[in-house]
């Protein structure tokens, strides 16, 4: 009885733990501006296998990667723009030249 007793607790954490992490993959998803599904796929990519087939390790990497995403998004949001003269300068006239200012 013991044994089976620790088997369907480490099913039932095992389970949970997917779960969690699971949410917080949707979350932080959505927290990037993107649709759930958009999400799925991007895991199911990341680990090379169905989304109810990822393992807690697997989600754990796709939330870390999601995490980098949104500080990449939060870095670019805070960084100044560029200065006026290379803005100047990547602006370009219809014929391919660019701007005399």
């Amino acid at each position: 009885m013991g044994f089976n007793h620790a088997v369907a607790t480490a099913t039932l954490d095992d389970r949970g733990q997917r779960a969690a992490l699971r949410d917080g993959v949707l979350e932080c998803g959505r927290l990037i501006g993107w649709a759930t599904r958009t999400t799925i796929v991007f895991a199911e990519r990341l680990a090379r296998r169905p989304w109810k087939r990822c393992t807690p390790a697997e989600l754990s990497w796709v939330l870390t990667e999601l995490r980098s995403i949104r500080r990449a998004y939060a870095m670019r949001r805070h960084t100044p723009p560029a200065h006026r003269c290379v803005r100047r300068a990547l602006r370009v006239r219809r014929n391919g030249h660019a701007h005399r200012d």
